[in-house]
Order: C-alpha cells, then structure tokens, then sequence
C-alpha cells in the first residue's frame, strides 16, 4: 500500500525503518470496515456502562435506562444547557484512529509509541477524573477494548516486509 514511502534518513534505527516503510495492510477496506464496526460496538458498550450509571443516581428503571442510553449514543443533547453530556461522537472518531493505528504500531514494535499517546490522554483529564471515578472506569475499559480488539483481531491484517 504505501510503496515508495520507503525513506529513511541515515542513522534511522530498524524499528523506525519497518514503522515508516516496512509494513502493509492485507485488505485495506475490509480492515478499515471492521475499525468503524469495532469502533461502533465499543461506543455502544460504554454509552452503556454511561446508562446504567444514569439510571442508576436516577433511580429509574428500564426504560430510563433505554432512554439515557439512546441520548448518549447519539452524543447530541439538545436540553443540556451547558452541553455537559453532549460529545459529538469525538470519543468515537479518537477510537477509530486508535484502532486504525494500533495494530501498525504494535506489529512494527512501536509500544513507546502507544503507551505515550494513552498516557497523554490520562494526564490531560487527570483532574477531571479525581472527582469523576466512574468516567475514568470507563475510559480505562475503553482503552483496554481498543487495545484487545488492536491486537487480537486488526493485528492479523499487518504484515511486515
């Protein structure tokens, strides 16, 4: 796929050869189809979790939970003042990339580089987190889905040269 993106300056050490040009994609669009399908599935488990945590502090039943669930799927909240609740599906677009370069990264031996990106994600929200346990479970799950789901399921789609 990405023939003749192969330089690598002098000096350049092996992980970083086989990061920048030593890797191909086996079947680009039924890997990018399963990235948006995962994608679709995790953001649907953790508007879940979402859910039951809403319902539950409202002391609803079923179908409160049905309707906390459908308004955080959707990720738009029209009578949410101070669009608290509203994320515009950015988690869903961050998780999609995620899972679109995780398993480049992992088959090329690029851990540093996935560590660091998930370690700059905590810190920024560290102080959200420190008074809003539940998002950071639920932040934690999700990235180890996205992480589970890289490895054991796209990972098969990269191939090193």
């Amino acid at each position: 796929m990405l023939d003749g993106f192969t330089y690598c300056p002098k000096g350049t050490s092996k992980k970083m050869e086989k990061l920048v040009g030593g890797w191909d994609i086996d079947g680009l669009a039924g890997y990018l189809a399963l990235v948006l399908v995962f994608s679709l599935a995790i953001r649907a488990f953790l508007t879940m979790l979402r859910a039951i945590e809403q319902a539950h502090q409202a002391d609803g039943g079923l179908a409160v939970f049905v309707a906390f669930w459908r308004t955080s799927f959707v990720g738009f909240h029209p009578d949410d003042p101070d669009n608290r609740h509203s994320d515009y599906w950015q988690p869903f677009i961050i998780g999609s990339l995620e899972l679109s370069a995780y398993p480049v990264l992992m088959a090329t031996g690029a851990w540093t580089a996935v560590g660091a990106w998930i370690g700059l994600k905590t810190i920024s929200q560290w102080n959200v987190w420190s008074s809003h346990r539940e998002a950071f479970n639920r932040f934690l799950i999700g990235n180890a889905l996205n992480l589970l789901v890289a490895a054991l399921l796209l990972t098969p789609f990269v191939t090193l040269k």
